[in-house]
């Protein structure tokens, strides 16, 4: 399951927050995700982008995120 994390720190294109689409191994809904964020400081995010020109989401590799930064946590909803 992907999710959107939106982190309380700049992004690359000057804006105040972050976000990130990902999943983590093993976690399938947002109970199970809040379990993993208040257990753990880090946490490893597969991150993804839509290419829209593919058509298809594509890997942008393992991310570590520090959870005092996660303002925000989503589902991600494919937009229709």
């Amino acid at each position: 399951m992907k999710f959107v994390f939106t982190l309380n720190m700049g992004s690359f294109k000057n804006q105040p927050v972050q976000q990130i689409i990902g999943e983590i191994e093993g976690v399938k809904n947002l109970e199970t995700l809040n379990e993993v964020l208040n257990e753990q400081d880090f946490i490893t995010v597969m991150q993804y982008y839509h290419d829209k020109d593919l058509k298809r989401w594509c890997s942008k590799g393992e991310v570590i995120l520090n959870t005092a930064h996660i303002g925000k946590v989503m589902v991600y909803r494919d937009p229709v």
